[in-house]
């Protein structure tokens, strides 16, 4: 009001504003990433947490989760057999051959120099604690092979006694139907049955002591397996039978 606006006039109006009470205040925050400026290494740490959560088929083959590292590529299979010597290592980094890689539990060599890649022991998926790749610029006492460094740490006892027990299982009865067992009017399913169980078990060995220095760790594995199979064949019909 109390405002007179003729023709063609510019007139201006000043609207002062009164501050306000502040009700809300957001703050946002980040963590700077930390740079590893100690070594030149390229590598990749898979955690206990990933051991523990992530999921592989059959939890047999540790070796599958190296894949999460960058410039790895593989061939493993889905399921894998138990065994060190029975698995397959087809894990290539940058464009390596799976026998450049080496693997290494707790410090000590645990490649089969003869075996093209392969293991010598394959400890449980469980007892592991974590485990770094290293796919370039190595130390010096890490370069003996060109491709992935593969260094696992064994989980350990401490001050006190703890343990775990654990069980996996597939079972055809959760499974779908095949696409082509499904076509059948009586559509059946291979039988699977497959367990996988065990248990760990660390501590003090001088548990009198109330500052132990020597601890245990121990962990054992059961698996069983009953995998069946389906084969889908062409059959002579009626009337192929009568000549038609």
């Amino acid at each position: 009001s109390g405002i007179t606006l003729n023709v063609n006039d510019t007139i201006r109006v000043d609207v002062p504003l009164q501050v306000g009470t502040v009700g809300q205040s957001v703050t946002v925050q980040a963590n700077a990433l930390q740079v590893q400026a100690d070594t030149s290494e390229v590598s990749h740490t898979v955690t206990s947490d990933d051991i523990s959560n992530l999921a592989t088929n059959g939890r047999n083959n540790i070796v599958q989760l190296t894949v999460l590292v960058p410039g790895a590529a593989s061939q493993l299979p889905d399921f894998d057999s138990p065994g060190a010597q029975f698995q397959s290592h087809a894990v290539f980094f940058n464009g390596m051959r799976q026998d450049a890689n080496n693997w290494l539990i707790d410090g000590g060599e645990a490649y089969d120099r003869g075996g093209g890649g392969i293991l010598l022991v394959a400890p449980s998926q469980e007892a592991i604690d974590e485990f770094k790749v290293e796919t370039s610029n190595y130390a010096a006492d890490l370069g003996n092979s060109s491709g992935g460094m593969t260094s696992m740490a064994i989980k350990s006892g401490t001050t006190r006694f703890h343990g775990s027990a654990w069980e996996f299982n597939r079972n055809d009865v959760l499974d779908a139907y095949s696409f082509l067992s499904k076509q059948s009017t009586n559509p059946l399913k291979p039988e699977l049955r497959y367990n996988l169980f065990g248990f760990n078990l660390g501590g003090p060995v001088e548990f009198k002591s109330s500052k132990p220095k020597t601890f245990f760790f121990y962990n054992q594995e059961w698996r069983r397996e009953i995998n069946g199979g389906s084969i889908f064949n062409q059959v002579p019909t009626a009337a192929n039978y009568s000549g038609n």
